[in-house]
Parts: C-alpha cells; structure tokens; sequence
C-alpha cells in the first residue's frame, strides 16, 4: 500500500510485508481499507481472512 502526495504525484511505501523476495511470492492481499470514527484504518487481508488495525501514534 502507498500513499501519494496530490500535489508533486510522489508515492510513499505505508503499509509494507506482504510481497516476498523479488515479488514472487505474497504473505496476504489486502483488498479495502475503511475508516473507522477515531481516524484508524482498517485493512481487510482477503488471503488471510483477517483485518487489521492501523493507528498513528506522534513519536
């Protein structure tokens, strides 16, 4: 998953490890994301059965 900036087109890596070594192989496919009430994502893992729950925290 990527993030893009609208304005300069630049893509950023956000939510990585599900391709193996040179792509060839995948740990899961996450298929939609949603937006719960308190900001966090959800990402559903349709080649897990699973979803996950993705938060932010300020370092």
């Amino acid at each position: 998953m990527i993030t893009v900036d609208p304005n300069t087109g630049e893509t950023k890596d956000f939510m990585t490890g599900f391709l193996g070594a040179l792509g060839l192989s995948t740990s899961g496919r996450p298929a939609d994301v949603q937006v719960a009430p308190d900001g966090a994502l959800f990402v559903s893992d349709d080649g897990n059965g699973v979803m996950y729950r993705v938060t932010y925290q300020q370092p």
